[in-house]
C-alpha cells in the first residue's frame, strides 16, 4: 500500500533506516535481502546460475528475481528444474522446484494449470536476465 500512495519511503530495520527513496527506487533496487523480501515475494538464485546468464556477481552479492518475473517452459534448455511440490492457490498454482544440477537451491513459480504440473516432472527456467537484481549479502 505504501508503494501506491507515497512519494518517498523509508525502510527501517533494527531501529535504523536501511533504505530511503522513491517507491520505484526501493522496489527496483533493494539494498539487501530484508528489503527485497519486505516488498514482495522473491527467489534467491544460485550465483552459478547468474554467471551462466553472463551476469557478473561476486561472493558478497545475492542474485534475486521477483516471483512474478520467474517463468518456466517445456522447451529444453540448460537450466532444468524438477517439480517438488504443487499448491493450488485459487487463480494460480504455486510450484516448488529444485535445480537438476543443484538440489539445495529452491525456486518458486506461480503459474496457471497445465498438463505439465506433476511432481517429478522436468521443466526449464525461462527468465529475462535483465530482471535479475544483485543485492548485498
Amino acid at each position: 500500500e505504501a508503494l501506491s500512495v507515497s512519494d518517498k519511503i523509508g525502510i527501517i530495520h533494527n531501529k535504523k533506516i536501511v533504505q530511503f527513496g522513491t517507491p520505484q527506487e526501493i522496489f527496483n533496487k533493494p539494498k539487501n535481502l530484508y528489503i527485497a523480501k519486505f516488498l514482495g515475494d522473491i527467489n534467491k538464485l544460485p550465483n552459478s546460475l547468474a554467471k551462466e546468464l553472463n551476469i557478473k556477481v561476486d561472493e558478497s552479492q545475492i542474485p534475486i528475481i521477483r516471483i512474478n518475473d520467474t517463468h518456466v517452459t517445456t522447451k529444453a534448455n540448460n537450466i532444468a528444474l524438477n517439480i517438488l511440490d504443487i499448491s493450488y492457490c485459487g487463480d494460480y498454482y504455486e510450484v516448488l522446484f529444485d535445480y537438476e544440477d543443484n538440489s539445495k537451491a529452491i525456486l518458486v513459480v506461480r503459474m496457471q494449470s497445465s498438463n505439465y504440473l506433476k511432481i517429478g516432472a522436468t521443466l526449464y527456467l525461462d527468465i529475462d536476465p535483465q530482471k535479475i537484481m544483485l543485492i548485498d549479502n
